[in-house]
């Protein structure tokens, strides 16, 4: 018998519902190190199933643990949500 959708476990911590949605850019960053989630049995696998095409997806491994370092995932995730949403203007007014 040949499977032809996920089984009905947790993956990740993610039901089987959650691949279910529309495709969406994804940025995914993980540890190369993570004992939580391991790279080759949990970040790698589950950013295999993500439906979005594969030029709007990325998977960054840092070389840490669980927490990637604040500096390289903040500078990487705003540069993805520059590419997708746009620079953030200066001309912006701040209350203080």
């Amino acid at each position: 018998m040949v499977q032809t959708s996920l089984p009905s476990i947790l993956f990740c911590g993610f039901p089987p519902s959650a691949f279910d949605v529309p495709p969406a850019p994804v940025l995914m960053l993980g540890g190369r190190y993570d004992f939580v989630k391991p790279l080759a049995t949990l970040q790698q696998p589950l950013f295999r199933l993500l439906g979005t095409e594969e030029s709007d997806k990325r998977f960054i491994q840092f070389d840490s643990g669980h927490v990637p370092p604040l500096g390289d995932w903040m500078r990487e995730t705003l540069n993805w949500l520059d590419h997708y949403l746009g620079p953030v203007t200066s001309n912006a007014v701040v209350n203080r």
